[in-house]
């Protein structure tokens, strides 16, 4: 469950969220909710032709539709990764001298939701202590586990590898290379961690998406998944990553009523009809002629 705390601040990010969908709804712009994909496509979509035309009403819905999508990003953070990281990207905004920062980071509700995280003590997601007893139960069954932990954000990874080391439980973390300044992990260093966990030098291996592929990581007993992704080809790389020589388990740490459950249903349901194609291609050799053939699945 999400604290008191973050709850009251989801429920300003969602007022606002409302107030925006329902004006792009009145303009036409849209006629649902979309998808955070959908709408960076619209966005995209709308610069572009704001660049063309110079229309002063594109500018308009372009604005609102860059805090949307902020929105959705801090609706994200709160959800899946908890008050510290919300607090780290409200900063963020603060320093900013983009202009449509600058008209977020002053609406009234997110002055709220800015004074609620100044006053909150609240550090952790709920998550994270649900994770430290978990590996510490599975530790005190098997002291020779080798667990890995996929977390979306580089900061996440390195936030839960110091708890975790805090806790006295052996810990490491595996992120990809340095990018746009953002400090990484060599080649080098990424071959040698994995080689130490491979020795069992350390129980737990906390990393990114660069843990799901292209690495040969030793068989795992468990993989925890900190936060769903909706994604059906990621969730089943990640889940392989454990049972490829003996039986394993993976746990997936699920916020209730947030984006964590979409999220592992959408992958879930993805997973679900990509077998069933699968499946006709085996039994009952179903011939496809053509790409559009394929489309029509």
């Amino acid at each position: 469950d999400l604290s008191e705390e973050l709850k009251k601040i989801r429920k300003e990010l969602l007022g606002m969220e409302k107030e925006i969908l329902h004006s792009l709804k009145e303009k036409g712009v849209i006629s649902r909710k979309l998808t955070k994909k959908e709408l960076i496509n619209l966005h995209k979509k709308l610069v572009e032709s704001y660049k063309q035309t110079r229309n002063g009403n594109l500018f308009g819905l372009i604005s609102k539709l860059s805090i949307l999508l902020k929105i959705e990003h801090m609706l994200e953070l709160l959800e899946t990764q908890g008050m510290e990281a919300l607090r780290k990207y409200f900063e963020k905004l603060k320093k900013s001298s983009k202009r449509f920062d600058k008209v977020l980071i002053n609406h009234e509700k997110i002055r709220r939701i800015a004074l609620i995280l100044s006053l909150s003590k609240e550090r952790e997601h709920p998550k994270v202590f649900k994770l430290v007893e978990l590996i510490k139960q599975i530790l005190k069954r098997n002291e020779r586990a080798k667990i890995i932990v996929f977390a979306n954000y580089r900061a996440t990874v390195r936030k839960l590898n110091e708890i975790l080391r805090n806790e006295g439980i052996k810990s490491d973390i595996l992120i990809g290379q340095a990018r746009k300044g953002k400090g990484g992990l060599t080649q080098k260093e990424q071959i040698e961690k994995i080689k130490r966990f491979a020795r069992l030098e350390f129980n737990v291996l906390c990393g990114t998406s660069i843990t799901e592929e292209g690495l040969d990581i030793p068989q795992v007993d468990y993989t925890i998944f900190y936060e769903p992704v909706p994604s059906e080809i990621r969730s089943i790389q990640r889940r392989g990553r454990t049972g490829r020589t003996h039986p394993g388990t993976v746990i997936f740490l699920i916020t209730k009523k947030t984006r964590d459950e979409a999220y592992y249903w959408a992958a879930f349901h993805k997973e679900k009809k990509m077998k069933g194609i699968l499946f006709d291609l085996k039994n009952k050799k179903v011939l496809k002629k053509t790409l559009l053939d394929w489309l029509k699945v």
